[in-house]
């Protein structure tokens, strides 16, 4: 693809982009979108739902891959895909489908600097584990789109460093230090932020309204609307794992100045919060631990 400025790109011209390089940025297979259509139908049978995302090999095998691991804590290993959907239920097979999709629409993109990508994935799977674990820690009362979620968020980082590699670092240097919204300065340079990106990539895939939500508001919670709780929640998380990459540890990370906790607290989430500096580190750490156990990062 020829090199394109992307500081001469307008919002219009974005979503061109997008919808020009779609074999490239395609989100979700055939399969995928025929097992989402599915689930749709009241009384779907388990059965030709499993036999549906049995055609994708690599869903399939990405599905089963999620369902055993410790995020999801089976009590024995699940060995086929009639066995995951029976055990998690239909809801949480979507949230496993779109988590599988995720997982290769990154392995698609070609950076030219394998790194950024791979420094990417690691952000996004330690704040869905990490998200995972405040969700369970602080009974915030969701079944599995946590996790999703905390894949999704920085989808539009993706999709910037995959169109301009060449000025992806100019204005993203991958210190994950985010203590001040980046939004501002992307908007300079690019004439969009990396949430605005994902919000126009979304519409475009028709994701769920909730997903979209987190890509475009989770640096700014306050602003989601009806999803702000599960929004707080990534947030928070997101913070949490800037802390990790930034360090190389969960040690001396200070919960009192996580900017987004109390935006959660608002959300009517456990009193617990209240306690949340006490648990942070252990949380950090456990997530951690998750994803070097399924052999994620």
């Amino acid at each position: 693809m020829p090199t394109i400025s992307a500081s001469k790109l307008g919002t219009e011209h974005y979503k061109e982009l997008i919808q020009k390089n779609m074999p490239k940025l395609q989100m979700l297979p055939t399969v995928a979108m025929e097992a989402l259509e599915l689930v749709k139908v009241p009384e779907c049978p388990v059965v030709e739902f499993a036999s549906i995302v049995e055609r994708d090999v690599t869903l399939a095998s990405s599905m089963l891959r999620i369902a055993n691991s410790p995020v999801y804590s089976p009590k024995r290993e699940i060995s086929t895909l009639r066995e995951a959907v029976m055990r998690l239920g239909f809801r949480e097979c979507k949230n496993l489908i779109m988590s599988s999709c995720v997982s290769t629409l990154t392995k698609k993109l070609s950076f030219e600097e394998e790194w950024i990508r791979d420094l990417l994935w690691r952000h996004s799977l330690y704040t869905a584990a990490i998200a995972h674990h405040l969700n369970q820690r602080f009974h915030c009362g969701f079944h599995g789109e946590e996790f999703t979620a905390g894949l999704l968020h920085d989808l539009g980082r993706f999709l910037f460093a995959s169109l301009f590699p060449k000025e992806f670092l100019s204005v993203d240097p991958l210190n994950f230090d985010e203590r001040e919204n980046p939004e501002p300065i992307e908007t300079e340079k690019h004439g969009i932020s990396h949430t605005q990106f994902a919000e126009i990539f979304a519409e475009i895939n028709n994701l769920p309204d909730e997903l979209t939500a987190v890509m475009k508001w989770h640096h700014q919670p306050q602003n989601a609307g009806q999803y702000k709780k599960l929004v707080s929640l990534i947030a928070v998380a997101d913070d949490m794992a800037n802390h990790f990459q930034r360090e190389g540890d969960a040690e001396n990370y200070d919960g009192l100045n996580n900017p987004f906790v109390e935006g959660l607290r608002e959300c009517k989430a456990s009193q617990e919060l209240s306690r949340f500096d006490e648990f942070a580190e252990s949380l950090i750490s456990e997530a951690s631990d998750d994803m070097h156990s399924m052999n994620a990062i």
